[in-house]
């Protein structure tokens, strides 16, 4: 069996593994470690920022052990003055990505010294900064290491070195492996042959089509959801990104013709509560326009969330960045909810012809305001959608072999590198 040691920690708010607090690449951290312990594929160090739920949480693996970064409270100060600064005087940044710096530092030196003396294979699962924890670790070629990317790197992190002579790099879509091959990357040109595909997944024992109508009904009654109303989700953080106001806009067009909700699934930072930006301001008043027909919940627990979805007739996902790959798509097809989206980043490789997906233009909102009507007045359509993003979950994204594929490509990429 392979000893792998994974590194975990982000600048947006130190979502540990298990992923208690939620967090897409702590998620599929999750996913590996899950199917690793029916596949038996590696023994797992996994080193994780601590979190008291997650250590509980933790006890039930057997092929992995976890070894636990503790921040100290003062550092977590830090990180909340310094990201309040950036809010305030740099408003125009992405300052979730300052949500917690200090900690991510503070984890650097940690997990270098707790990798300092192994001669594991060790997986870096995103960060680029991470790198900092590998520097001058690495003289033998012996030792590997490689980089999951779960997003395009803006930086390279002052770590050129260290990042040129990894024994590879996984990327969650072709997307993002054709922008790491550019020499316009920070990070880039990376070789071809260094670089590999591993798709995310979701549990599909979480998300899927298996109901409990009590459930339903009590978040319906919660929300004032009458059984006649036509429900449209949005899931996702709250952010400009995203493309939550261009679904709102969309209703505006529409909010006449039929009796509309609008449930929107999430909040400013995953696992917080709402903190009352400008933006969400402004998606209030459109509120407004809509005669307060949005429902905003805030942050819904994963095990939660599914029950959402299918109280959803549509869910519109209209992303406005290049999102890399994309989970809530397939989380919703998963549960059975047709998905409307965009063509951005690696969506289109992910949904194929199994969701709508719309160009990034001006005319957005209205071609979403008229996907809606037509999937909704259409029922073959409707369950063309339905049956066939059923299928393309099952067959191409659910998590059983996750970990197999993960050992497959690492291999095979060392292959070629002998080769």
């Amino acid at each position: 069996m392979d000893s792998l040691i994974i590194l975990t920690a982000d600048s947006n708010g130190g979502y540990p593994v298990p992923a208690v607090r939620g967090g897409a690449v702590s998620t599929l951290v999750e996913h590996l470690i899950d199917d690793n312990e029916n596949r038996q594929c590696f023994k797992i160090e996994l080193v994780s920022l601590y979190n008291k739920k997650a250590k509980m949480k933790a006890q039930k693996y057997q092929n992995t052990v976890f070894q636990w970064i503790k921040v100290p409270v003062e550092i977590k100060w830090l990180d909340k003055l310094f990201f309040n600064i950036v809010r305030a005087f740099f408003p125009s940044k992405k300052s979730i990505s300052y949500r917690s710096v200090f900690s991510l530092l503070f984890y650097v030196v940690k997990a270098r010294k707790k990798i300092k003396h192994t001669s594991a294979t060790v997986l870096v699962e995103n960060n680029i900064i991470l790198s900092w924890a590998l520097k001058g670790l690495f003289k033998s070629k012996s030792r590997k290491y490689f980089y999951h990317l779960h997003n395009v790197p803006r930086v390279n992190g002052y770590a050129r070195k260290i990042l040129n002579s990894a024994s590879g790099y996984l990327c969650v879509s072709n997307y993002v492996a054709e922008q790491i091959e550019d020499n316009k990357n920070p990070i880039g040109p990376i070789p071809k042959d260094k670089v590999k595909i591993l798709r995310n997944c979701i549990d599909s024992a979480v998300f899927n089509i298996n109901t409990v109508d009590v459930k339903i009904e009590e978040i319906k009654s919660r929300y004032g959801i009458k059984d006649d109303d036509q429900v449209i989700l949005f899931s996702g953080r709250i952010s400009i990104e995203k493309g939550v106001d261009q679904l709102l806009k969309a209703m505006q067009i529409i909010s006449h013709s039929k009796k509309f909700k609008i449930l929107v699934v999430g909040s400013y930072i995953h696992g917080e509560k709402s903190k009352n930006t400008e933006f969400e301001t402004s998606l209030k008043k459109l509120n407004n326009g809509l005669k307060n027909a949005v429902i905003f919940t805030g942050y819904i627990d994963q095990l939660e969330l599914k029950y959402y979805y299918q109280i959803a007739r549509l869910t519109v996902l209209p992303s406005m960045w290049e999102e890399p790959a994309g989970l809530t798509m397939l989380e919703s097809m998963a549960c059975g909810t047709p998905v409307i989206t965009t063509d951005a980043g690696g969506i289109p490789e992910y949904v194929g012809d199994c969701a709508i997906v719309l160009e990034r233009d001006k005319r957005l909102p209205e071609h979403i305001a008229n996907s809606i009507l037509r999937l909704i007045d259409d029922d073959e359509l409707y369950e063309w959608y339905v049956n066939n993003g059923l299928n393309l979950i099952s067959s191409s994204y659910n998590q059983d072999g996750y970990a197999v594929r993960l050992l497959t490509l690492l291999n095979k990429i060392d292959v070629e590198n002998l080769n």
